[in-house]
């Protein structure tokens, strides 16, 4: 990504999506709009990546490991795309535990930053643990 030019500094932010208490939607979604506010503020260049994939039970749920929820990934993916963020928001921790899409707390602290921008989903694929997207946000 950078060829020879040095790395720039690196801030990561950890989001605890697996063992209560998680934090809401609502509230990842908040942090990244603080984040915006403060890079708006600054003279800084940043990019921001979320990591994590769709709706998948890791080692934590070890009965349902290897399910996926494909319809509710599709749903949030429509939201994204359609910058509906508002019912996002309202995503639940039980929903979230239900689903598989735990790592998606991560996304939403990304849309908080990017809001109201839309979504261009790049990619969109059921694999046999995981579903996975790679998804761009294009900011004015």
């Amino acid at each position: 990504m950078h060829g020879q030019r040095p790395i720039p500094p690196l801030v990561p932010i950890w989001v605890n999506c697996f063992v209560a208490p998680q934090p809401s939607a609502r509230r990842c979604f908040a942090l990244g709009q603080h984040i915006a506010r403060v890079v708006a503020k600054s003279p800084w260049n940043v990019g921001i990546i979320a990591t994590g994939g769709l709706s998948h039970f890791p080692e934590l749920s070890v009965p349902r490991i290897g399910e996926t929820d494909t319809v509710f990934d599709q749903k949030l993916i429509h939201w994204m795309e359609r910058g509906e963020h508002e019912p996002l928001q309202e995503l639940s921790a039980d929903e979230l535990h239900k689903s598989g899409g735990h790592e998606f707390l991560n996304w939403m602290v990304l849309m908080g930053a990017v809001s109201p921008a839309r979504a261009d989903v790049r990619y969109f694929g059921e694999l046999r643990r995981i579903n996975l997207a790679a998804v761009e946000w294009r900011l004015a």
